[in-house]
């Protein structure tokens, strides 16, 4: 059975991501509202970067998720990211507060340790069932 979980997102993320794509689209909405036609450059110059940006911080908010299913753990970020994990190999999920840069929008993460050295950090809403269906997968995981 596949299972979605949803990354969980601090205030402040959104803040932080959506706050410089929103000052884009004003801008945006400003220069499309005093356009005179010899200034199509300038619009394409300005409509181009806020389409993009738009589109990145959106795949970010609404594609950062957690699947389990057939045995694998795929971690997705947007379009940044398409991790996946057998669920066989992952050795330990602890609970971190790192800020170091990963497929998490909040800080209330988990770290995965899987094969030999592979690590990421993830933050699914639902931290206690997602270890339990990882466990019920594989009995041999460490947690705390």
């Amino acid at each position: 059975m596949n299972m979605k979980y949803k990354s969980k997102i601090d205030w402040w993320v959104g803040a932080i991501l959506g706050g410089p794509v929103l000052a884009l689209v004003g801008f945006w909405a400003y220069s499309v509202n005093s356009f005179s036609g010899k200034d199509l450059l300038m619009l394409v110059l300005v409509t181009l970067p806020s389409i993009f940006s738009f589109w990145l911080v959106g795949s970010i908010f609404f594609g950062t998720y957690y699947l389990i299913g057939d045995g694998v753990l795929t971690v997705k970020c947007g379009v940044l990211m398409n991790t996946k994990i057998k669920i066989s190999e992952i050795t330990s999920i602890l609970p971190t507060k790192t800020w170091l840069s990963s497929p998490a929008l909040s800080t209330d993460r988990l770290e995965i340790r899987y094969a030999k050295y592979g690590k990421v950090v993830i933050s699914p809403e639902n931290k206690e069932a997602f270890i339990a269906q990882c466990q019920a997968l594989n009995p041999t995981i460490v947690t705390v």
